[in-house]
């Protein structure tokens, strides 16, 4: 991690949580989502998403074996 990125993530968290809550939806409006992670939201209303959100956690806490660690998300990416 570069000094610079040390230097913003030590801001970022003395902010409040509502002002760290608007800076990552501006950090992740900002990224261009052909390079990054897509989580085929694309022709899906807010609605539609929301279900599909509850689906999926309802379908987690009834088989939390069937789930996976955020460690092997992240090796994913």
């Amino acid at each position: 991690m570069t000094s610079t990125l040390e230097e913003i993530r030590a801001a970022a968290m003395r902010l409040t949580d509502a002002e760290r809550l608007e800076l990552a939806e501006t950090l992740w409006e900002s990224l261009d989502d052909e390079d990054g992670p897509c989580f085929a939201t694309d022709g899906m209303t807010d609605e539609e998403f929301h279900e599909e959100l509850n689906r999926r956690a309802e379908e987690a806490r009834n088989d939390p074996d069937s789930s996976m660690s955020w460690e092997e998300v992240k090796g994913m990416l």
